[in-house]
């Protein structure tokens, strides 16, 4: 999970689950309930801070978002307690906690494109393009890397591998 606070990264973390999960949005429920574990604590944060230096920090002031890739995890998540969806009635007790949490502090659930979502960044794999340009996202650039520049990219880290190898061929002959 990736926490922002304007614009700026505050929280990032990857962990694995300590359970099995049995679906894709069952492990995407998992981890929107410890995002919001790590989310809810620095909302109250931010608003006693402001409260100790007279302002108010309300909804209309302060709007917090969390972004999610998954279908199915959102319409749950979104599905007020103790409501549930046909695929998820084994596991819908375990998030009660936090979909009450998201209504009662006003928190929006918003649909992300999977080549938008930061956290991947620290649990998958990526092509070169999509980890510069999620980074680049993460960092609060925008660079889109096309095609040429990768390829660029992958030749100069060849070159300077080769060097190095040299480099260390040269020095263990001497």
């Amino acid at each position: 999970n990736v926490i922002t606070f304007a614009g700026c990264p505050v929280v990032w973390q990857s962990k694995l689950q300590t359970e099995t999960a049995l679906s894709t949005m069952e492990s995407e429920i998992v981890a929107l309930s410890h995002s919001c574990r790590v989310l809810l604590p620095l909302i109250d944060i931010a608003k006693q801070l402001t409260k100790a230096v007279g302002k108010d920090l309300n909804e209309t002031n302060m709007q917090v978002s969390i972004h999610e890739d998954n279908a199915g995890a959102l319409i749950l998540a979104k599905t007020l307690p103790p409501g549930f969806t046909p695929r998820s009635k084994h596991y819908a007790v375990k998030t009660i906690w936090f979909r009450e949490q998201i209504v009662r502090r006003g928190i929006k659930l918003c649909k992300i494109d999977t080549k938008e979502q930061l956290g991947d960044l620290f649990t998958k794999g990526l092509p070169l393009a999509t980890f510069v340009y999620l980074r680049g996202q993460l960092m609060g650039c925008v660079f889109i890397a096309t095609k040429q520049w990768c390829k660029d990219k992958v030749r100069l880290c060849r070159y300077k591998r080769e060097c190095l190898d040299t480099a260390l061929l040269v020095g263990a002959s001497r």
